[in-house]
């Protein structure tokens, strides 16, 4: 059986709040995604989500306007 090579499915996170650790740790432990940038309203968590190497924005439009985002989980109440 030959072994399939799947593009990684990039996401965006809009909402960094209580609930986001969960879509984090589900997206870290499937190699087929990656977490690629993170809207959440709050600028004073710039800081946290740039050091983990995801590219922070305050403006949800902004985030899915990316190329390289293939899906948006919208984790706010």
């Amino acid at each position: 059986m030959s072994s399939l090579k799947y593009k990684k499915i990039k996401f965006g996170l809009v909402g960094f709040g209580s609930i986001a650790p969960y879509y984090v740790q589900a997206i870290r432990q499937n190699n087929q995604t990656e977490l690629l940038a993170v809207c959440d309203n709050q600028t004073q968590k710039r800081k946290k989500i740039e050091s983990q190497g995801w590219k922070f924005f305050t403006n949800y439009q902004e985030l899915i306007a990316l190329d390289e985002v293939d899906a948006v989980i919208v984790a706010t109440s």
